[in-house]
């Protein structure tokens, strides 16, 4: 990981915890920490509020943990 994907990865484990209540590591499962459809709603607005980039609510299914769900992140906002 570089410096911005480091940044990212704070940024994001902060939004998690807050939702969460606990602080996730890096590829623990967001249903197994607890998430549902009502929290997974509250981390796409807010992940959209520090990026803005409104990614559909599938990217969080598809990368359930906080390091896949950055690089994700990070190939949707990445320009080629």
């Amino acid at each position: 990981m570089n410096e911005n994907e480091d940044a990212e990865m704070a940024a994001m484990t902060t939004i998690w915890a807050e939702t969460l209540g606990t602080t996730p590591a890096p590829d623990e499962n967001f249903f197994d920490l607890g998430g549902h459809s009502l929290t997974a709603a509250k981390i796409m607005h807010r992940t959209e509020v520090r990026t803005g980039v409104r990614l559909p609510a599938t990217v969080l299914y598809d990368h359930p943990t906080v390091r896949a769900f950055v690089r994700e992140l990070a190939r949707r906002t990445t320009v080629s």
